[in-house]
């Protein structure tokens, strides 16, 4: 839609990640791609992985979120926060963030505060269990945020004043011009 936006995919589990850079140059390569998990601090982190799987869905740097998964392996991973990929790739400003870690939401947003309070991008979420998602509205509070509980069926979506645990996770957050701008 944006051809002079950058986008930037980051994922920490080095087989997908292999996987994530051959669907970007089979598609031109204009997003760019950086192999780390994304949290509240910079270094390395514990991603709870399903090393057998050759495409898993469900990992976490939270330990309690899969640990009744069979073969469940402790990895270390690169970590950096959303401030940290706006210096390097020498970005101002955030307008649209996709977050899907897994029960590790609120930690991701703890990492970019000053720049989520400046810039109050707009977030497409998954929020799994209510305690997140309390996080997440705490974090947020007070930003002017809609919320609106998104499924792949329903259009438009529900606007919602709470954000809670729901049967689709996904949650679309953003400000109401951005919510007119898209017809809600």
């Amino acid at each position: 839609m944006n051809p002079d936006a950058l986008v930037v995919a980051v994922e920490p589990v080095s087989r997908i990640f292999d996987k994530l850079k051959e669907n970007v140059s089979l598609n031109g390569d204009r997003t760019k791609t950086v192999r780390a998990a994304i949290s509240e601090y910079t270094g390395t982190a514990i991603l709870f992985d399903l090393p057998e799987e050759e495409h898993v869905l469900s990992v976490s740097l939270e330990p309690d979120w899969n640990k009744n998964g069979k073969g469940i392996q402790p990895v270390e991973v690169p970590c950096l926060t959303v401030a940290d990929l706006l210096a390097r790739f020498d970005a101002t400003k955030v307008d649209l963030l996709k977050i899907d870690v897994e029960t590790h939401e609120a930690a991701v947003l703890r990492g970019f505060l000053e720049v989520l309070r400046r810039d109050k991008p707009t977030l497409l979420i998954e929020l799994l269990n209510d305690n997140v998602a309390a996080e997440v509205a705490q974090l947020i509070g007070g930003l002017g945020y809609l919320y609106f509980n998104i499924d792949d069926v329903t259009w438009p979506p529900l606007q919602t004043k709470t954000l809670t645990k729901s049967s689709h996770f996904n949650f679309l957050i953003c400000q109401p011009e951005v919510a007119r701008s898209i017809g809600l």
